[in-house]
């Protein structure tokens, strides 16, 4: 997990750094995507999304995986940032190879050596909804546990009331 933390920040920071190299939004913008025209073989050559990537290439010997607030596709979460979205459209034009490596639902079975999943997701989840669980069940070859909650903002189940169930069922 460390691993993939560091890489996430390499890569923030790589954004970043041509973000801030612009003044106006639209130059951000082309900032944005520049730096994913520009790093897209990069990218391609190393499996696509870095989060995805962390399931399907974990080789660390379990044979089982937690995921919380897992989004199914950039579409469906983007969807609530029409500037994110937009921009996600975008580069689906100028990247369209893109697409297929960064869908998480196309992918998920492409995760290797594992004999059971637990998905984590709360009913009052906007951003990731348990609907979204639900289309991971549809597609997976892999046994699937959904445990939910009732009211927990996105992807901070461990902040809410439900810590102590939350910790028993992950570490149980």
């Amino acid at each position: 997990m460390e691993a993939f933390r560091y890489n996430l920040e390499q890569l923030r920071k790589k954004i970043q750094a041509r973000i801030n190299k612009s003044k106006t939004s639209k130059e951000k913008l082309w900032q944005f995507i520049e730096f994913y025209e520009a790093e897209y073989e990069n990218i391609i050559n190393n499996g696509g999304c870095p989060i995805l990537n962390t399931a399907v290439d974990a080789d660390d010997g379990y044979d089982f995986a937690i995921i919380e607030s897992a989004p199914t596709t950039l579409e469906e979460f983007w969807i609530k940032y029409p500037f994110a979205y937009k921009v996600l459209k975008i580069l689906y034009l100028i990247l369209p190879k893109y697409k297929k490596k960064i869908n998480m639902l196309e992918r998920f079975n492409e995760i290797k050596n594992l004999k059971s999943i637990l998905l984590i997701y709360s009913q009052k989840d906007k951003i990731t909804p348990v609907s979204m669980a639900e289309k991971f069940m549809s597609k997976s070859t892999i046994p699937i546990e959904l445990y939910t909650v009732d009211n927990a903002k996105h992807a901070n189940i461990i902040g809410s009331p439900h810590k102590k169930e939350y910790l028993d069922k992950v570490i149980n």
